[in-house]
């Protein structure tokens, strides 16, 4: 039998990683990087490694073991006050090295996880290598310089890349304090929620789907930049609607359109990416009764109580 390829992947246990796995394991054998052994939820079949991503020693150790002749890097720290935080620059540090130290040793296939926050906030609708990039803040600038060193080093090198650069990922796993989850978590509750900008429009797209399109782009020989997204701007106050209906909790919504910094709209094309035979799975619709059922689960098990009104 013909050994499979390694494939070395950072952020499997993520609320979009996770989803990865197993479209991976028929065709790869998948080794993970994880900060602790309570991350290691999944697939039994994936090959976990435990250690800082950031330590310089760790990453060059699992590299020199594994030996992978793919990667696949999704992990960030994308914990509150992220976009701003500090320690966006040593992820761009040791993101880069990471490359570097795998294309030395004989890989010649890596997939990065980007983020619409590269793009110019002054467009509607993004379009690779065509809507200017103009990065708002610590975060969108770490990433987008990650993009450009992985860009240059891999031409000089003759490596094959591709960049997702996703937009407004959701689903079960998601941080509590986002829009889906406190929206979800209140209207199941019976509480009032407040949408402060619901004629904000974006481009939602569901955990799984964004799980498809790296794996698509890791099968792929295709390079440069890739939008993961829906490629439909859906606005907010539609979605709560959405929730509120599965949920039978229409009573309870308050919809306010408060001026705000942020773009009206905002969504990417995904023609790139359906040309390499990528296409959602998921309709709004279809999303959110799956994640209402999932949370709907953890509250019958005593999941914790939140505030009486949430803000969004």
């Amino acid at each position: 039998m013909e050994a499979r390829i390694k494939i070395l992947a950072t952020g499997l246990s993520g609320f979009i990683g996770s989803h990865i796995a197993p479209l991976l394991n028929e065709r790869y054998e998948v080794h993970a990087l994880t900060r602790g052994a309570a991350k290691k939820e999944g697939d039994g079949r994936v090959v976990w490694h435990e250690g800082d991503f950031l330590d310089d020693a760790f990453r060059e150790s699992i590299l020199r073991e594994v030996k992978p002749g793919k990667l696949l890097h999704l992990a960030w720290d994308v914990t509150r006050g992220y976009q701003t935080s500090e320690e966006n620059y040593e992820w761009l540090y040791a993101s880069f090295e990471f490359f570097r130290r795998f294309a030395e040793q004989g890989g010649r296939r890596a997939v990065f996880a980007g983020t619409c926050f590269e793009y110019d906030w002054n467009n509607e609708l993004c379009v690779e290598d065509v809507t200017p990039i103009k990065p708002q803040n610590t975060y969108g600038v770490c990433k987008n310089a990650l993009r450009e060193l992985v860009d240059n080093y891999a031409k000089d090198k003759d490596i094959s890349w591709a960049w997702g650069r996703i937009f407004y990922p959701f689903g079960a796993g998601e941080q509590a304090g986002r829009f889906f989850p406190s929206l979800i978590r209140s209207a199941l509750l019976g509480e009032r929620v407040v949408v402060n900008t619901g004629q904000q429009s974006r481009d939602f797209i569901y955990a799984p789907d964004v799980a498809s399109a790296f794996a698509t782009l890791l099968e792929s020989d295709a390079d440069g930049v890739f939008n993961i997204g829906s490629g439909a701007p859906c606005k907010r106050a539609d979605a709560a609607r959405e929730i509120c209906d599965i949920t039978g909790s229409r009573k309870n919504l308050e919809i306010k359109a408060l001026l705000s910094d942020e773009p009206d709209s905002f969504y990417a094309s995904v023609q790139k990416l359906k040309e390499l035979g990528w296409q959602a799975r998921y309709s709004m619709r279809e999303a959110l009764d799956e994640i209402v059922s999932l949370s709907r689960l953890q509250f019958s098990q005593n999941a914790p109580r939140p505030p009486a009104c949430l803000s969004l």
